[in-house]
């Protein structure tokens, strides 16, 4: 199902983003990684690469709206198309209300919420062209569930799966 397709995976570092990418490449598909690492990000795309796999590694801060479309226009730019988008670019927080700054706050709804809308709104243009496409949003049970001292992580997940279902809603 995936061979010659194209998938874009942000937070491709480590966790789940990294071992989504192998999946994705083992499957064949091409995958772009995106990340505010370069030298980690690199490691992922040359084990890909090993294992005979498409990959390019793009450094970038998604939660920066210009970073996030220069990944998609890049990715088209190389390979012609974006077929999957993997949101993955998160973060937590374990801490009371009373003790998250405002900087915290601000940083957790970047990364986890605005970044969705940064790389979602250009990819849309683009699959909306091809005539199909996949968005995939990683959120959370805690975008479900309150969980005690995760109170901005909650906030931010219960976003991204409103947005996600906005988003399914209109397409």
């Amino acid at each position: 199902m995936l061979t010659g397709k194209v998938s874009i995976i942000t937070g491709a570092l480590s966790g789940i983003g990294a071992a989504l990418a192998q999946l994705l490449a083992r499957e064949d598909s091409t995958v772009v990684l995106a990340a505010r690492r370069t030298k980690q990000l690199e490691s992922v795309a040359r084990a890909i690469r090993q294992e005979g796999g498409t990959a390019l590694a793009l450094t970038a801060d998604v939660t920066n709206r210009d970073d996030a479309e220069t990944v998609v226009e890049r990715t088209v730019r190389e390979f012609g198309r974006i077929d999957v988008l993997v949101n993955n670019a998160g973060r937590g927080h374990f801490a009371s209300v009373e003790d998250t700054t405002d900087a915290i706050l601000g940083n957790m709804f970047a990364v986890n919420v605005y970044s969705l809308w940064y790389t979602t709104r250009p990819i849309l243009r683009h699959m909306k062209l091809q005539g199909n496409g996949h968005i995939i949003n990683v959120a959370s049970i805690a975008g479900k569930i309150g969980f005690q001292f995760n109170n901005a992580y909650v906030a931010v997940k219960y976003a991204c799966v409103g947005f996600t279902h906005a988003l399914r809603a209109t397409s």
